[in-house]
């Protein structure tokens, strides 16, 4: 989504509700959000990330999160499902944002928080994770009080 509301590439499954954005169907990629005050609504639907065959190797296809927030303010992503991303959703000098009610599982790690403010992570069901929960230095002072349910953690 670009910082003037179009969508890139224009057939991706999703429709525009005033300043909200809604998903009508599955992603194989990342969803780079550039534009502030919009609502990113996953609908139900999942972002998954593909693997390639480079040579005979499984390998991903980059460390690209699920949704990316950078660079803008007052963004909601909620009722995703991110499945096997590296991250669920990134979040980097960023404010006024809320990652609600999404499920992540079988990503590396949940959420990741860089250089942002008044973030606010509730409701989302987060299972299945390689590494970590919420990673946010210095972001958030206590993650544990955000309101997510962490299931369980692979090892």
């Amino acid at each position: 989504m670009r910082s003037d509301g179009s969508v890139e590439p224009s057939t991706a499954p999703l429709r525009q509700v005033g300043e909200t954005y809604v998903f009508s169907g599955n992603v194989n990629n990342t969803i780079e959000v550039q534009r502030s005050n919009v609502v990113l609504d996953g609908n139900g639907f999942t972002v998954t990330k593909p693997s390639v065959n480079t040579e005979g190797l499984m390998i991903p296809i980059g460390w690209l999160p699920g949704v990316r927030v950078a660079g803008i303010s007052n963004v909601t992503v909620t009722d995703f499902v991110f499945d096997g991303c590296i991250t669920g959703v990134t979040i980097e000098n960023a404010s006024n944002v809320v990652v609600s009610n999404n499920t992540i599982r079988r990503c590396s790690m949940g959420i990741v928080v860089f250089s942002s403010s008044k973030i606010s992570i509730v409701g989302n069901n987060i299972t299945f994770l390689a590494r970590q929960f919420i990673f946010c230095p210095a972001a958030l002072k206590q993650p544990a009080q955000t309101g997510s349910e962490l299931k369980t953690t692979a090892s």
